[in-house]
């Protein structure tokens, strides 16, 4: 199988629970497409400092870590990532919880051959279910209204 070029930055994170995290960690590490390039990186949301040094140490190398001194909730977490993600030219970013957990090991190959599918797709999402199987959301795509160049991005181009 060819390596495709596309790369993918997936976005962890962590809220007082290394241990879940270091568990999601190894399971992504685990399914991790041998033809996709991918990159892990952990958001620690303001965590003890006993509980960052856990996935200091704990974490493999080939994983980032960085550490927010306080909270900064979902969106401020995962805004570090995206800003990132688009400083070094990543295709795409998968936001992650430490929580949640892939069963599939085509998840992240069949979200990527949509999004490169269909370039007014933004946003796509797997199949969420509860611990019970209850499916909350089925497979999702967003359309941009706008090309992606003529959308205003934090710190690419947007007006001051």
């Amino acid at each position: 199988m060819e390596m495709s070029t596309t790369r993918t930055l997936v976005s962890i994170l962590n809220w007082r629970a290394p241990e879940k995290t270091i568990a999601a960690v190894a399971r992504l590490l685990e399914l991790q497409p041998p033809a996709c390039h991918v990159e892990l990186l952990v958001i620690d949301n303001g965590s003890s400092l006993d509980e960052f040094e856990t996935l200091q140490r704990l974490l493999p190398p080939t994983v980032s870590l960085r550490r927010n001194a306080a909270n900064l909730g979902f969106a401020g977490g995962h805004n570090q990532a995206i800003r990132l993600a688009m400083e070094q030219d990543f295709d795409f970013i998968w936001l992650f919880n430490n929580d949640a957990s892939v069963l599939a090991s085509d998840t992240l190959p069949a979200l990527i051959r949509i999004m490169e599918s269909d370039p007014g797709c933004a946003a796509v999402s797997p199949r969420l279910e509860d611990d019970h199987g209850r499916v909350l959301l089925q497979r999702r795509r967003a359309r941009l209204e706008k090309p992606p160049e003529q959308l205003a991005l934090p710190g690419k181009n947007a007006e001051a």
